[in-house]
């Protein structure tokens, strides 16, 4: 221990008592107060503070410096300062919500590479032929305007008081009816035209089958293959 902590206690009075207890801390207000004017006015009575400062300095030594509790500086800030103490928290809401777009932003971009661009839907052709037969007809399916373009390319008409009747038949299912296949385009709303499916046309009366079935031959057909 140092020699000046085995000194014995200085006697607190007159200037330098109060120089002493200035050091301390523990003058009344009206005391504290004469001491910072002497101390400003009187290098004497300035000079009697840093010597008692320089003495108890040492004290501090033994003792470890102790952080505050959690959440002491912001309650005395907001006691302190009220309006001040509501700035910091507006900040962090914003850089809070700028974060969150960020990080939005960069989730968006991380993913793109995974989800890459949006599947192409293939466009569906087929032509119909049948063994013998000289009639010819091409069909395009476009799935993203879900419509089926249909057109005789090749062979007669069907001739007076017949039609060519264009058929959908499902895999396992009964065939239904589309249209008739005349001079110009037959388009049709499709939703949807699966591989496996069957495209065919028969010869039925003029105005189509009668019963909404093939009354006819099936001259022409063909599968709608796997895209």
């Amino acid at each position: 221990m140092s020699e000046d902590r085995d000194m014995p206690a200085p006697e607190m009075e007159g200037r330098d008592g109060m120089a002493a207890e200035y050091v301390l801390g523990t003058l009344p207000l009206p005391d504290r107060l004469e001491a910072e004017r002497l101390i400003a006015s009187d290098p004497s009575f300035a000079a009697l503070v840093d010597a008692w400062t320089a003495r108890l300095a040492p004290l501090n030594d033994d003792y470890a410096a102790i952080p505050p509790p959690p959440g002491v500086l912001g309650r005395t800030e907001a006691r302190l300062f009220p309006v001040a103490a509501e700035k910091p928290a507006r900040w962090r809401f914003w850089l809070g919500a700028l974060g969150g777009v960020a990080l939005a932003v960069l989730a968006a971009f991380a993913l793109l590479p995974v989800l890459g661009p949006a599947p192409v839907i293939p466009t569906v052709t087929a032509t119909l032929r049948g063994e013998g037969q000289p009639l010819i007809v091409s069909a395009r399916y476009d799935a993203t305007s879900q419509r089926l373009s249909v057109r005789r390319n090749e062979g007669p008409g069907a001739g007076q008081g017949n039609d060519y009747q264009l058929w959908l038949i499902p895999a396992g299912q009964a065939p239904v009816p589309l249209g008739l296949i005349r001079e110009a385009d037959l388009t049709i709303e499709l939703a949807s035209l699966p591989a496996g499916t069957t495209l065919a046309v028969s010869l039925e009366p003029a105005g189509g089958s009668p019963t909404g079935q093939p009354t006819g031959p099936v001259l022409i057909s063909t599968v709608i293959p796997e895209a």
